[in-house]
């Protein structure tokens, strides 16, 4: 497996014992991924990240957030250091 953050795996109906990995890091938009449909039809190419950018402000987690408190996800130092950045240039 890649080192990364997430991962999104992608199996087919005719061989489900197998996948395609997919990751990206907490840094990166979220990818866009092929949706296998029956044959003879073509993958559906799915953007994630303005799904999850509908999803997000539908849903009102966009609203302002506590920002008295360090942010609880277990990230590496480094990428730490950015989400408190990136939180900081948001408000």
């Amino acid at each position: 497996m890649p080192a990364a953050d997430y991962y999104g795996f992608v199996t087919r109906s005719e061989n489900r014992s197998e996948a395609t990995v997919y990751s990206w890091s907490v840094r990166q938009p979220l990818p866009v991924l092929p949706i296998p449909l029956r044959a003879p039809d073509p993958d559906l190419s799915v953007d994630l990240q303005p799904v999850f950018q509908m999803a997000f402000e539908r849903g009102r987690y966009a609203k302002p957030l506590r920002k008295r408190h360090e942010p609880t996800a277990p990230l590496r130092d480094e990428d730490r250091a950015w989400a408190i950045q990136v939180r900081r240039g948001s408000s």
